[in-house]
């Protein structure tokens, strides 16, 4: 399992963010676990989420040309399909 992911100048473990190796295992796992089914179910998870999507979009007056930092807020769909 990744106990350590790669920042933009050095390499990580969950250890020194304060996850002691149990708490790494169980989040590890929880990831691994939902992930399977967020792939499985993406086309559908797209569909559902498309109305509010395009909302958010509409409302934040994003348009064609201009670059978003997108922090993880969503359920994966890519901002890049709704330019």
């Amino acid at each position: 399992m990744k106990t350590s992911f790669i920042t933009r100048n050095r390499k990580v473990s969950l250890h020194e963010i304060g996850m002691i190796p149990e708490e790494q295992t169980k989040v590890l796992v929880a990831w691994q676990t939902s992930a399977r089914y967020w792939d499985k179910y993406r086309t559908l998870i797209a569909r559902i989420f498309a109305p509010l999507t395009a909302a958010l979009i509409e409302e934040a007056r994003i348009r064609t040309g201009q670059n978003v930092l997108d922090i993880g807020g969503g359920s994966g769909e890519r901002l890049q399909s709704h330019s």
